[in-house]
């Protein structure tokens, strides 16, 4: 562990770009030395990159593992961390046709939302559940969830929300 620790502080040292290659590199020491917020920072930027070129199982790998990492988090961040790690594999896992598993991560990602009384968050998971529905085929259910998230879009005055929202609706 202090070795990676070491080589992690050398490799941030000569490296400040942080959204450069080395992110993964950077995430292999950061996870290895238990330094839990670097490595859910360097596995989200490495995941990033990796969906980027299509990489999509790499991504979810490196966003499993920040999720592990996350869970050393303190709570407030470790909810709110954990949150942005679900969608950000809805971004790795749809792509793949795995519409079921991006439900179940938007399921716990909705769970999240509600635990941070965050309207906003709450508001973009139930649209984004919206179009798993409609990809799954089950598209009554994907309008109803879909008229939640556009309750929610206008009680916030979110006018991209609502636009998104009403793309996935009319979709089903």
């Amino acid at each position: 562990r202090d070795l990676h620790r070491a080589a992690l502080a050398v490799g941030e040292e000569f490296n400040t770009d942080p959204s450069s290659e080395k992110a993964e590199w950077l995430a292999f020491h950061a996870f290895r030395a238990e330094v839990w917020d670097k490595a859910v920072k360097h596995l989200q930027t490495a995941a990033t990159r990796a969906i980027a070129r299509s990489a999509n199982r790499v991504a979810i790998e490196h966003l499993e593992n920040a999720l592990i990492a996350a869970e050393h988090l303190p709570k407030p961040d470790r909810t709110r961390v954990a949150f942005d790690l679900r969608i950000d594999l809805r971004h790795a896992v749809t792509p793949l046709g795995q519409v079921r598993r991006t439900l179940q991560h938007l399921e716990i990602a909705e769970t999240l939302a509600d635990e941070l009384n965050d309207r906003s968050r709450l508001g973009r998971v139930v649209s984004f559940t919206a179009n798993c529905l409609r990809l799954l085929g089950r598209y009554e259910e994907a309008m109803t969830t879909g008229a939640r998230a556009l309750e929610i879009a206008r009680e916030i005055g979110d006018q991209r929300l609502e636009r998104t929202t009403h793309m996935y609706v009319a979709r089903a």
